[in-house]
């Protein structure tokens, strides 16, 4: 690792939003890269160091592990994980740690506060309350507000976004299964009404936003900066999918009185029924040209369908 270039330590390095800022900043080249993970021995970071970043071990719980493992760093990206016993205090030792060894400038990876809106979601609340701890420390900080990810779409379950293929009349009783490609569907289910805008991004790009703020630390410390490609309604995002394949999509629709119902909460859950809520209620305010400002490049919805490797494959 080259000696003379300012070091930034990742944490989250073999997650979504962590490995798009090692990938980002290996790639770009102006700063050296410190991946943080628990395990330092894994494949995941055996593949971090055959890529050119330094690996260090560190755990979010013990505020000593932080320290030394940002030593000699001049920035840190930060993210914790949903943690709902665990998450702020995580965030507070980042922050510790990074006041301790005197880091130059941090970026935060956060969500809004909702107690705004007299709700309580917890991943939103967990890294508001970090936000709050910031302002009583001296550690030079952008604050990063990321949006619904584009991901979601395939990375995570039925609860949160889901495409799921649907064989209809698949099995020949008589002989062995067959799939009848012209009655194959692709189902989408996304547990907020239909028409409800969710502002998203491509988590896959955080990186893209992390390198240039820290390229401009004039520009951003003390700032707060969003992380966002485009918005969309459940029912515009399948009109987006049909125009990219030949199989029918369908739209599991939402009404807003379905979504309120005791039976609807209790199906999807009590945090992901609040976050929606959120949206719904709030909506999750993203500014396009902020955004801009420190991503320019950043996927659009149609863009991301058109690229993500995942999501092509349903297509």
């Amino acid at each position: 690792m080259s000696s003379d270039k300012k070091v930034i330590a990742v944490l989250g390095s073999t997650g979504l939003q962590g490995g798009s800022v090692v990938s980002s900043l290996l790639a770009e080249g102006t700063f050296a890269v410190r991946a943080l993970t628990r395990n330092a021995n894994s494949d995941a970071a055996a593949n971090l160091k055959a890529a050119g970043a330094e690996v260090v071990s560190a755990d979010l719980e013990d505020v000593e592990s932080l320290k030394k493992a940002f030593r000699g760093a001049y920035g840190v990206f930060g993210v914790t994980a949903k943690s709902r016993d665990h998450e702020t205090q995580h965030g507070k030792n980042i922050v510790d740690a990074a006041e301790a060894e005197g880091i130059k400038h941090l970026i935060w990876s956060t969500l809004d506060d909702t107690s705004n809106a007299n709700l309580h979601v917890f991943h939103f609340a967990s890294k508001a309350a970090v936000d709050k701890y910031i302002q009583t420390k001296k550690v030079p900080t952008t604050l990063l507000f990321t949006s619904v990810y584009f991901n979601n779409l395939t990375k995570f379950g039925v609860r949160v976004f889901h495409i799921r293929i649907d064989f209809a009349d698949v099995f020949d009783c008589r002989s062995r299964p067959v799939v009848e490609e012209g009655r194959r569907n692709l189902k989408v289910d996304i547990p907020i009404p239909s028409d409800v805008l969710l502002p998203s991004y491509d988590a896959s790009e955080t990186g893209e936003w992390v390198k240039n703020i820290l390229k401009n630390p004039n520009e951003w410390i003390g700032k707060r900066a969003e992380a966002y490609g485009s918005s969309y309604t459940p029912v515009e995002l399948v009109e987006a999918l049909k125009k990219k394949t030949a199989k029918s999509v369908v739209l599991n629709k939402v009404t807003h009185e379905q979504f309120h119902s005791k039976e609807y909460r209790d199906v999807i859950g009590d945090e992901l029924w609040l976050n929606n809520k959120y949206v719904i209620e709030k909506g999750l305010i993203r500014d396009a040209k902020l955004s801009k400002r420190a991503n320019p490049n950043a996927a659009n919805l149609e863009q991301y369908i058109a690229k993500d490797e995942a999501l092509k494959a349903f297509l």
